[in-house]
């Protein structure tokens, strides 16, 4: 999986996901997910679902929906898509966690896109 997929996966399982889920989403192995959990010092919050993991999580959908839509766009679409997703990783990776902002300014590009 790519690093933003990763993280992805990290803030779905740190949200409350089990790694068992979190693994069949992201369709790795759920020993990949241990693995990660282990190396890196995943803390599953316990607490519920806050606004900020829900913001996560829509985010994380984004990247998803980005991803999927650069693997079915041919020509110059993709990549255009292409490049926002490269943007979308960038700044997942700058943040380290999405702001709101960021999330709507991704959402309002892709729908720029889908139209």
């Amino acid at each position: 999986m790519r690093p933003a997929q990763w993280s992805a996966a990290r803030r779905a399982y740190e949200a409350g996901e089990s790694a068992a889920a979190v693994a069949e989403k992201y369709g790795v192995t759920a020993q990949s997910v241990y693995r990660h959990i282990r190396s890196e010092g995943w803390r599953q919050r316990q607490e519920g679902q806050t606004r900020q993991s829900r913001m996560e999580l829509l985010y994380d959908a984004i990247l998803t929906r980005l991803e999927a839509a650069v693997a079915e766009t041919e020509g110059s679409e993709a990549d255009k898509l292409g490049k926002l997703l490269t943007a979308a990783e960038k700044l997942d990776k700058l943040c380290g966690e999405p702001t709101a902002t960021a999330i709507q300014v991704e959402l309002g590009t892709a729908e720029e896109y889908a139209e």
